[in-house]
């Protein structure tokens, strides 16, 4: 028998069960192969396909029931004497999936199916001999994503694939003095930076209220990566802001009425001050306010680049024909457009419906998605089809190794490509938050999301 390990949290015992343990702490993959009778298991796998893709249970317990008949009805040595693996972790998750697989119904049964085929998939891969170091395809996918835990932006930058979002801090009514303070706040961002969690946004309005403090958002963020040692914190941390476009702005920011170019820039330059006079990474244009063209706001993006106020440039809240427009404006002055942030999640896919992930990938702007949990609504609307849905997502997250639904919601963002940031007020939250890189969704996972979220909109608007 040869065994081989890397770095992940599954198992594969005896080159026939693959199941991803569930003890804390466990930190390995276990490939352990065959050496002799492979005709034996070969027919083993066939059997399994067989009883997978022809039982008529299609679901969690009735899939393992086939599968074990299978194993018992094989009279081969690497089978019988040997013994098939049936590993207590195995049985645990099946437990564990239990009670989401029955109230998920057709959807979750799907789900179950698709990681039974994935198991049996492995199974072959170590049969067949594709390789002596047998990789079942999550062992890969696991790989690639932690090669791709960042990102390159336009500019040549590279950023962590999910980040946080700082709307909340120093805003006293979403809980900031009360449920946490900012010792809190830089507790949770010391901790993403340390989970390779980078990107940080921010903007000059959020927690407004608080700078006559100097608790708003930005100082707070200043002050809690000024805290780490510089080169260190210069290397890790990305931070952006956003500068705000309504005209009467100033009541409560102060200066003039936000009318012209310059009005913005001097609001960038504020933001900077609040930065403690270090030029962000990235400045972003709020949102498009009627009163304003787009060669305006792209003037003042360029010009607080030509000011050493900003290294990045980028929008929020852009459609498809105005973030093309703005990539185009900014591209005669030499300037790339590195980030267009939009309202998406599982629950609002309108920047993927609209085609605006399409073409941000084309014009390599990256998304980068606010409101990546729908404000909260997957764990408290009172919508029986959305509450099927986070059943499903808590599924999805248990035959995962045990992630949550919002783990799974942030994590099917990321394999669109976007670039989500979630609220983040403490140092649990900035773990779950980290946690969502350590794993990767399939295929069939994203598949069977978009399915229910199809089914959901179409009855919806029907």
């Amino acid at each position: 028998m040869n065994t081989y390990r890397s770095s992940s949290v599954c198992s594969i015992t005896d080159g026939v069960d693959v199941s991803r343990a569930s003890a804390p702490g466990c930190s390995t993959w276990t490939y352990a192969l065959p050496s002799r009778r492979a005709v034996d298991a070969r027919s083993v796998v066939a059997r399994i396909r067989e009883c997978v893709e022809k039982s008529p249970a299609r679901d969690a317990l009735g899939a393992r029931r086939a599968i074990e008949r299978a194993r018992a009805r094989s009279k081969g040595p690497s089978v019988g004497a040997r013994g098939v693996a049936r590993d207590e972790s195995a049985r645990a998750t099946t437990r564990a999936t239990e009670k989401p697989r029955r109230e998920c119904g057709d959807m979750c049964r799907r789900a179950t199916l698709f990681a039974a085929t994935r198991r049996m998939r492995a199974l072959e891969r170590v049969v067949d001999g594709r390789g002596r170091r047998a990789r079942c395809p999550r062992v890969a996918r696991r790989a690639s994503c932690d090669a791709a835990a960042q990102r390159t932006l336009a500019t040549g930058r590279k950023v962590s694939r999910i980040g946080i979002g700082t709307m909340a801090w120093g805003d006293e009514t979403r809980g900031f003095g009360t449920r946490y303070r900012e010792r809190d706040l830089a507790a949770a961002l010391t901790r993403a930076l340390d989970r390779g969690v980078t990107f940080v946004d921010t903007a000059e309005v959020y927690g407004a209220k608080s700078q006559r403090f100097e608790q708003s958002a930005e100082e707070i963020v200043a002050r809690a990566i000024g805290s780490r040692a510089e080169a260190e914190a210069a290397a890790e941390a990305f931070v952006g802001t956003k500068v705000f476009t309504v005209p009467w702005t100033n009541v409560i920011m102060g200066g003039g009425a936000r009318l012209t170019t310059k009005s913005l820039v001097s609001a960038l330059e504020a933001s900077v001050r609040r930065n403690g006079g270090k030029a962000y990474d990235l400045a972003s244009i709020h949102f498009p306010f009627p009163t304003w063209t787009q060669t305006a706001l792209a003037d003042a993006l360029a010009e607080a680049t030509d000011r050493g106020l900003c290294r990045a440039v980028g929008v929020s809240n852009y459609d498809v024909g105005q973030m093309t427009e703005a990539h185009g404006l900014l591209a005669k002055r030499g300037i790339a457009l590195a980030t267009n942030q939009v309202k998406y999640s599982v629950l609002d896919r309108g920047a993927e419906k609209s085609g605006l992930l399409s073409a941000a990938r084309d014009l390599d702007v990256a998304v980068v998605a606010y409101s990546p949990l729908g404000g909260g609504a997957l764990q408290t609307s009172a919508d029986p089809e959305i509450r099927t849905l986070n059943k499903l997502l808590e599924f999805i997250g248990a035959v995962n190794g045990g992630q949550t639904s919002a783990q799974v919601a942030l994590n099917y963002l990321v394999c669109k490509g976007a670039i989500p940031i979630p609220s983040c007020t403490s140092v649990a939250r900035a773990d779950a938050i980290a946690d969502v890189l350590e794993f990767e969704l399939g295929v069939e996972d994203i598949e069977t999301i978009d399915e229910k979220m199809d089914y959901i909109e179409s009855k919806s608007s029907s």
